[in-house]
């Protein structure tokens, strides 16, 4: 994972994740931001294949914020 990958502020595919996050969660960008961190450093400690960790960090991420919701509801 290069320093870019590891930064989503200076990454504009992350950063239109984590919008686009926040949008369908009704989040704040910076907590969206944090969960999205959290799941992009999780899964690439482990990954050979870095191509896919933008969409996978972006499904756990808005997984985690789902179960969150459903969790104070």
């Amino acid at each position: 994972m290069t320093d870019r990958d590891a930064n989503p502020d200076e990454d504009p595919r992350q950063q239109h994740a984590i919008a686009e996050l926040a949008g369908q969660s009704g989040q704040p960008e910076d907590v969206v931001a944090e969960v999205y961190r959290t799941k992009l450093v999780q899964l690439s400690e482990g990954a050979s294949v870095q191509d896919f960790l933008i969409l996978l960090a972006a499904r756990r991420t808005r997984e985690a914020l789902l179960d969150a919701a459903q969790a104070r509801a």
